[in-house]
C-alpha cells in the first residue's frame, strides 16, 4: 500500500509587467514575453540562480521540458538547529536547510501550476506572493515586473456572491493583462483597448450596491 503523502498544488496565472515604457530592447523590437525566455534560457549555463529577499536566501533551478514547458524548483533558506554528540555532551549546531515546491510553468499561456509548501509560506496567497518578488528580483535588470494571480473556479466566485448577497455592499475586481479570466472576450477585448489607449498593465472595477431608501 502506498503511504507517501499526496503532494497538493494550486494553479496560477502569471503577468510580466515592464518596469519602463521603452528600454534599449524594446526600441530594438525585443517583447516582455522574450525577455522573460531570454531570462529561462540561462539556466542551463548558469544551473541555478540565488538571491536574498526579506532576509531570507532563495535559490530556484529550472530547466526546459517541451516548446512550452519549464520545470523549476524553487528553494528558501530555513535555519534548524541539531543535536550533535561530544564528549561531553550533546551540543546544538546550527545549520542550513532549504525546503522547495515545485514549479510546472507554461509559457505559451502564461500558467503555473505551483505545488504547496506551508515551510515556505503557510497560505498560499503568501507562497506565491514570496515566488512572485524572487522572480522579480531576478527581471529587475531586464526592466519587468513578474505578478502571479491564484486562478479560481468562477462557479466558487458566483456561489460565493449569491450566498451573500445581503451582506456584500462592494465589490472590487483588479484584471491584470493578460487577463486571468480566460474565455471571456468582451473582458479581454476592454484590457487590450485599455491597454493600447492608455498604456496600463491592470484595471480595477469597483461596483457599490445602492442602498435602498425607506
Amino acid at each position: 500500500m502506498n503511504t507517501e503523502p499526496q503532494q497538493e498544488y494550486f494553479i496560477t496565472r502569471y503577468s510580466l509587467i515592464p518596469d519602463r515604457q521603452i528600454d534599449l530592447d524594446t526600441i530594438a523590437g525585443k517583447t516582455k514575453e522574450d525577455k522573460f525566455m531570454d531570462w529561462l534560457m540561462t539556466f542551463p549555463q548558469e544551473k541555478r540562480k540565488e538571491t536574498d529577499y526579506w532576509g531570507k536566501n532563495y535559490t530556484l533551478y529550472c530547466k526546459k521540458i517541451s516548446d512550452d514547458g519549464f520545470f523549476m524548483s524553487f528553494a528558501k533558506e530555513l535555519h534548524d538547529i541539531i543535536g550533535q554528540k561530544t564528549d561531553n555532551g550533546i551540543i546544538d549546531k546550527p545549520i542550513e536547510n532549504y525546503k522547495k515546491c515545485h514549479i510546472l510553468l507554461n509559457i505559451k499561456h502564461q500558467w503555473m501550476v505551483i505545488e504547496k509548501n506551508p515551510s515556505i509560506s503557510k497560505k498560499i496567497e503568501g507562497q506565491k506572493n514570496i515566488i512572485a518578488g524572487v522572480i522579480s528580483k531576478f527581471l529587475k535588470p531586464k526592466n519587468l515586473h513578474f505578478e502571479i494571480g491564484i486562478m479560481a473556479e468562477k462557479n466558487y466566485f458566483w456561489e460565493y456572491v449569491a450566498a451573500n448577497k445581503d451582506c456584500i455592499t462592494d465589490i472590487q475586481i483588479t484584471l491584470t493583462s493578460p487577463n486571468f479570466l480566460e474565455g471571456i472576450k468582451t473582458v479581454n477585448s476592454f484590457l487590450d483597448k485599455t491597454k493600447e489607449t492608455y498604456n496600463n498593465t491592470s484595471v480595477s472595477i469597483q461596483t457599490k450596491k445602492r442602498r435602498r431608501t425607506p
